[in-house]
């Protein structure tokens, strides 16, 4: 099967086996394991996750924050859910914490956690550029996140 689609920024599959891809001139579209392409949505953000367990699917916390745009676009309780971005790229994690990094024009980035009931929280302290090797970064505070006893921690410091 071949479609066109401007180029969005994500792409996702659920545990059924749907695929849902971003297309930043017409919306959201799924792609069903028998084939069938259906345009579910016609917001047309960059950014999309897939909130596999359903944390943010009655969640009233998203809007505009931190200089971006989110939003839920499965119906309220459906799950699987899906939430797109605007402006960032995200992830919901298994603790239930929807997590982005926003834009900063001067200085450290932050890694951001937010909870399903709308409350903020810096989760690490990112290199300010790329000259600061990012991936050493990341890979630094996942090792650092598997070993954290506490099942959803608020911070765990900076890469430095």
């Amino acid at each position: 099967m071949a479609t066109q689609a401007h180029p969005g920024s994500s792409i996702v599959v659920d545990s059924y086996g749907q695929v849902f891809f971003v297309d930043t001139g017409q919306g959201i579209w799924q792609l069903n394991p028998q084939g069938r392409l259906t345009l579910i949505h016609t917001l047309a953000y960059h950014w999309m996750a897939l909130d596999e367990k359903g944390y943010f699917a009655q969640s009233s916390a998203l809007g505009e924050f931190d200089r971006g745009s989110f939003a839920r676009i499965t119906p309220v309780a459906f799950i699987p859910t899906l939430i797109i971005s605007s402006d960032y790229p995200i992830v919901v994690g298994e603790d239930s914490g929807l997590y982005y990094v926003p834009y900063n024009r001067s200085g450290a980035r932050e890694l951001v956690r937010r909870t399903p009931d709308g409350q903020r929280s810096v989760f690490a302290m990112l290199p300010s550029s790329v000259n600061d090797k990012p991936m050493q970064c990341v890979r630094l505070l996942r090792s650092r996140f598997r070993h954290t006893k506490a099942t959803v921690p608020t911070r765990l410091g900076s890469c430095s």
